[in-house]
């Protein structure tokens, strides 16, 4: 029979397939969070529904956060010359 954690790494594995086919860097951390649930889930032997939503929810900031600071384009910020919007 397939345990929880297992079903928890199938759904990490769709999330990280249909981020290759989008490439938008947002089903990363829902995968990456799905791990590692899917491990809190292995280690303690079963589902625990307000455990597993609080260890998403704090991974799924952790990893956006630090995805946003990693993969940041380095021409999103940019200073305006004399504080002027219309640059010719």
């Amino acid at each position: 029979m397939i345990d929880v954690y297992q079903i928890t790494l199938i759904i990490a594995i769709i999330a990280i397939i249909l981020e290759m086919l989008t490439g938008t860097l947002l089903l990363f951390s829902v995968a990456f969070s799905f791990v590692i649930v899917s491990i809190f889930q292995f280690t303690s032997n079963g589902l625990d529904l307000n455990r597993d939503l609080i260890i998403f929810a704090m991974s799924m900031g952790i990893s956006v956060i630090f995805l946003r600071k990693t993969y940041k384009n380095k021409t999103d910020v940019s200073k305006l010359k004399d504080d002027d919007i219309n640059l010719y």
